[in-house]
């Protein structure tokens, strides 16, 4: 670095004090740093022999300098007010810091190429948090606990509880003994319980009606056939 870039270096460092604040010196106080700006800003608009020097060295005419920072200063906040953006940018920087770290720590989902939180793809999907976490639990694929809504979810879940029902019951049949007696009806064969299932005729109630020798269509048939 040539000598003129120094003095150059110098008088930039003044002017970033002077418009921006004092950014260094933490252990300042208020007071101090004040103090400092209000000392700096004079430096820069009026004549005096060590302006002179740094404006030599860097190659710039002093009275030029002197007219444009007397409009910059102007134009810029008060000492004061500088110091309060600072206080306010160290203070957000601070809370985003603080928001950051906390994120971090919080589980994160990738679905589609996107990382979120549970809080975030609940908002996204209009699905609790708990609802979430819940489908989760049960060992669901993130792509179908994000994408299921509370009614399909509500309806697999029925037909779920029916067909272990089914399954049970099943069981039970073989267990008492041999299969029920089947009926064949529009080409499909079916145990008496599993067409009760289909239709939701009550088992005695399709037995009653073959012991009566009704056709396989109204044995079937859902209502009240004593009109028939």
């Amino acid at each position: 670095m040539s000598e003129r870039d120094l003095w150059t270096a110098v008088l930039l460092l003044a002017v970033e004090d002077a418009t921006f604040g004092i950014g260094g010196e933490s252990g300042s106080s208020r007071k101090t740093k004040l103090r400092m700006i209000e000392e700096t800003r004079t430096f820069l608009t009026t004549e005096n022999e060590d302006l002179q020097i740094v404006c030599d060295g860097a190659n710039l005419d002093m009275m030029q300098v002197i007219e444009h920072m007397r409009k910059r200063i102007a134009e810029a906040p008060t000492a004061e007010e500088l110091l309060d953006g600072v206080q306010k940018r160290k203070i957000e920087f601070n809370a985003s810091q603080r928001k950051e770290q906390e994120k971090r720590s919080i589980p994160t989902y990738t679905h589609n190429g996107e990382t979120l939180t549970l809080a975030e793809w609940s908002e996204r999907t209009g699905l609790k948090v708990s609802t979430i976490h819940a489908r989760l639990g049960r060992g669901w694929p993130l792509a179908k606990a994000l994408s299921v809504s509370v009614e399909e979810a509500q309806e697999e879940a029925r037909q779920e509880v029916q067909s272990r029902a089914y399954r049970e019951a099943q069981k039970k049949t073989w267990r008492r003994g041999p299969p029920e007696l089947t009926i064949t009806h529009n080409g499909e064969t079916l145990t008496v319980k599993e067409w009760s299932w289909r239709t939701g005729i009550n088992a005695a109630t399709i037995k009653t009606r073959l012991r009566k020798g009704m056709p396989t269509e109204k044995v079937l048939t859902v209502g009240d056939l004593r009109s028939h």
